[in-house]
């Protein structure tokens, strides 16, 4: 375990290497997190970062964060904090509430209220109050009890595609908040407990003025079994005024059942909604595996890690752009995948490799077509070990370069596309004589394998065509060289 003074030096404090908290979900872990909180908010260089490597981490009582302290978590689909049976409280809040806090971070990670295994209605995902310079970044909070996201006398707090689903009450709550922006936010199926009528996807209520909601993803608030609730609404009779609702979708996909009452209720004078607006170019920022929104446009990659991006279906969105890049420097692979059999460029799936690749779909209404060049590295290196494995990955350039060590090598090939083409070039080392084994299978022009030359310091150079899955082409451009 590192010291606490290494670890104020980092900035950096990991809940589960540093302070034991239980990534399996088997023990507490709210205690470890605490901790871990604490010293955050006491180390060097301010602004701590408490760090939750992927697993589920159970809480038998809150979590405080404090101020200049970030809670990130390593993606929407890896880490979640989940309330532990009969807690009935709520999951994370700031621990003055009182006197309030200030710059509180919460990023990359799903909050579980676990309502089904709790006893009464009380508690939220998230409860902050008066926090002055909240955000919360890529956020999905689910089952609470009472509210998905409770914000209260809070000045400017952001919500960066935040998703609230499955909730009692309110997805999205804000009371008496000012200068608030929601970032494309995505609160469905809500009101899951509330007498049907009484809660909303987005409810405003009090004072809360002078807001911007930019590509709202709101619908499906049931009730008593009903969608009664409104997808955004200022709650009636409140001084709610000045906040401008930008829907991005404003759908409800039942029947009309009991009293339905629709995508919004602005109460303010000066408030407004524009119906089927996107003025935003959304950025999502993901490190595990992640199925595009809607309102998403660019989706970032910074796992270390292979990740498959999955589109939604093509039906019923064409014209539609994603685009997806590698910004991590990683040597993994990022996947963009289909649903439903569909295809980008007649392929189930397109692959990106090297650092700063990106690649662009549109729907046409049936498939993905690219519209964007991938970017790739002119020239991948490997110097593997004697007897070792240089495994090529052509989802990151179309070249790569072999330097042969003191030992034989077997070649082995990911990330290949069908039709692709590349070139392989081999350099012998000081002695020379070293052999390869090649990957599987590859038919040969002239029906067999060449031999490569056996002059040290000389290369040769092999070009391949990928004819279909594991099946190659292959043919000698130079030997000797």
């Amino acid at each position: 375990m590192a010291s606490l003074s290494d670890l104020a030096l980092s900035g950096v404090y990991n809940a589960v290497t540093d302070f034991g908290a239980d990534p399996s979900g088997a023990a507490r872990s709210d205690l470890a997190i605490n901790r871990a909180i604490i010293a955050a908010s006491q180390g060097s260089p301010a602004n701590g970062v408490v760090f939750l490597p992927p697993g589920t981490y159970r809480v038998d009582a809150a979590i405080k964060l404090k101020s200049n302290v970030e809670l990130r978590g390593s993606g929407v689909g890896a880490t979640t904090i989940l309330l532990y049976s009969s807690i009935d409280g709520d999951c994370i809040v700031n621990d003055d509430q009182s006197a309030g806090n200030t710059a509180i971070r919460v990023a990359d990670l799903t909050i579980d209220g676990n309502r089904a295994n709790q006893t009464s209605q009380t508690g939220s995902c998230l409860n902050f109050q008066t926090v002055t310079r909240l955000v919360l970044d890529n956020v999905r909070t689910k089952s609470a009890q009472v509210d998905g996201l409770h914000i209260v006398g809070c000045e400017n707090p952001t919500l960066d595609h935040c998703v609230a689903d499955d909730n009692g009450n309110h997805g999205i709550a804000l009371v008496n908040c000012q200068g608030h922006r929601l970032i494309a936010p995505d609160a469905h199926d809500n009101c899951r407990v509330t007498t049907a009528g009484n809660a909303d996807g987005i409810n405003l209520s009090l004072l809360t003025t002078d807001g911007v909601l930019s590509d709202v993803v709101a619908y499906d608030s049931y009730g008593g079994g009903k969608r009664q609730g409104y997808g955004v609404r200022e709650a009636a009779s409140s001084l709610c005024d000045r906040n401008l609702v930008m829907m991005a979708v404003s759908v409800d996909s039942a029947t009309a059942v009991g009293n339905l009452t629709g995508a919004y209720s602005l109460d303010g004078v000066s408030s407004q909604a524009l119906v089927g607006v996107n003025l935003t170019r959304p950025v999502r920022y993901v490190s595990a595996a992640y199925t595009a929104a809607p309102s998403d446009e660019t989706v970032l990659v910074t796992a270390f890690a292979a990740v498959t991006v999955t589109l939604p279906t093509a039906v019923g969105i064409s014209g539609k752009v994603y685009t997806v890049k590698k910004i991590d420097s990683g040597a993994t692979l990022v996947t963009i995948a289909t649903t439903s059999s569909q295809t980008i460029d007649a392929a189930t799936t397109a692959v990106i490799g090297a650092q700063w690749q990106a690649i662009s779909v549109r729907s046409d209404g049936v498939n993905w077509q690219s519209i964007g060049a991938v970017a790739k590295a002119s020239i991948q290196t490997y110097t593997p070990a004697g007897a070792g494995t240089a495994t090529l990955n052509l989802g990151a350039g179309d070249v790569h370069h072999i330097t042969m060590p003191a030992g034989n090598v077997t070649i082995a090939l990911t990330g290949e596309t069908a039709g692709q083409t590349f070139l392989v070039r081999i350099l012998q080392d000081s002695v020379g004589s070293r052999t390869v084994t090649w990957f599987s299978t590859i038919k040969w022009a002239g029906g067999s394998a060449p031999t490569l030359t056996t002059t040290a310091a000389k290369a040769d150079t092999l070009s391949f065509e990928v004819t279909g899955t594991a099946t190659y082409d292959g043919f000698v451009t130079g030997l000797n060289i």
